[in-house]
């Protein structure tokens, strides 16, 4: 599983995965939003989503995809830097645009245009579960959660506060969403490292050899 999927290492001549690195920003990241909305966190402590979303969300997994694109790893590059834009536009919008936005068009206007977006991200990650049973079955389990979550969240803040509930399944679906992506970067990282399969990532035999 080299050139579509998630790889366990490299030769000495290929170029690196980096699997491992857009996983780990991803699970922690997500870890932390989904942390707030499942409540965990009060309003006041919902900041540390932007600087996380800059500094390991968003950088982390454009490098990461920006190896994996040298290495022609297509759905690993894809994935990779298309969620790292996602989490620097939401650090953007959370921090520059939202109050100017909610200002100049109401709150339930800013809500409705940003669930639509959330939705949208949902769409795009569907179509990535379904790449991903190519992969892993993580990585099916990881991007379908990813979708709920999406639209789920996206849902809430068109419908309003009635539907708050589902933001909070989606925290905790989030949770567990980053979970798995912190177990397959683990599991690649102490794979690589230790030259033996240590702990299993599943891959599926559908894909390419």
């Amino acid at each position: 599983m080299t050139d579509v999927g998630i790889q366990q290492g490299s030769s000495e001549s290929a170029p690196a995965s980096g699997q491992p690195l857009s996983l780990a920003g991803f699970a922690l990241t997500l870890a932390i939003l989904s942390i707030v909305n499942a409540g965990w966190l009060g309003p006041n402590a919902a900041g540390i989503i932007v600087p996380a979303a800059y500094a390991y969300g968003a950088i982390a997994l454009v490098i990461g995809g920006l190896w994996d694109f040298r290495a022609n790893n297509v759905f690993g590059y894809v994935w990779s830097i298309s969620f790292g834009c996602f989490w620097l536009s939401l650090a953007l919008i959370l921090q520059f645009f939202a109050a100017d936005l909610i200002s100049a068009a109401g709150a339930k206007s800013f809500g409705s245009a940003f669930g639509a977006y959330l939705v949208l991200w949902g769409i795009f990650t569907i179509y990535m579960s379904v790449a991903a049973y190519f992969v892993a079955k993580p990585a099916v389990i990881a991007f379908s959660l990813s979708a709920f979550v999406f639209v789920a969240v996206g849902v809430t803040n068109i419908a309003g506060p009635s539907l708050h509930w589902l933001t909070t399944t989606a925290g905790y679906a989030g949770l567990i969403d980053a979970l798995i992506a912190g177990y397959v970067s683990a599991a690649l990282v102490i794979n690589s490292t230790s030259g033996a399969e240590r702990l299993p990532i599943w891959p599926y035999p559908y894909g390419k050899r």
